[in-house]
């Protein structure tokens, strides 16, 4: 919800490396702000994943990862552990939970109001797509969208993009974030 991509994993390939290997492939994490263009090293993974390997962000903001330890087919057994990456934001301050929302069904160009808890001022609202991964194909809704936020009190209200390639329809999770830390998120259908 914060703009950040977090890349985990990946291949060495026939490169030479410092960095824990196993066949290749490689445990190491960093998040990428895009605004910036600067990388950050976090911590590794547990584990060796490659292929079928599942990495999704989940309504609580953080990033779950499973799958994908049988690297090159010949590292038995399999692991049927899942992890989970705490971004920084889960960590900076008190959350804002959004609640109560005017509808869970919007199509482009309606408005979507909900409470905020505590009290506190949104500086903006983000709608991201939800994943559906199947095999390693993610068919989610590969959008990440920041709005403007309305509020007056604890009640907070965004419009919605009325344009169909800014907004296709599908699952979103709705944040209200201070600075950035998100709520938890909410999801909404877009129908059309």
């Amino acid at each position: 919800p914060d703009g950040q991509v977090l890349v985990a994993g990946g291949g060495v390939g026939t490169q030479s490396t410092t960095e824990p290997q196993l066949y290749g492939i490689v445990r190491r994490c960093d998040l990428f702000d895009p605004a910036s263009t600067a990388w950050r090293r976090v911590a590794d993974m547990l584990q060796f994943r490659e292929y079928h390997a599942v990495t999704l962000l989940v309504a609580d903001g953080r990033v779950v990862t499973s799958g994908g330890t049988n690297i090159a087919f010949r590292n038995p057994p399999l692991s049927a552990d899942i992890e989970a990456y705490s971004p920084p934001y889960l960590f900076r301050g008190v959350r804002p939970r959004i609640d109560n929302f005017s509808a869970s069904v919007l199509r482009r160009g309606d408005s979507l109001s909900f409470d905020v808890w505590p009290n506190t001022r949104l500086t903006k609202v983000v709608l991201m797509g939800t994943g559906a991964h199947t095999h390693w194909v993610d068919a989610g809704v590969m959008r990440r969208l920041e709005l403007d936020v309305n509020q007056s009190g604890a009640r907070a209200t965004v419009m919605l993009p009325a344009d169909r390639n800014e907004l296709p329809v599908g699952h979103y999770f709705v944040f209200g974030m201070v600075d950035d830390i998100p709520s938890i998120g909410r999801i909404v259908r877009v129908s059309r």
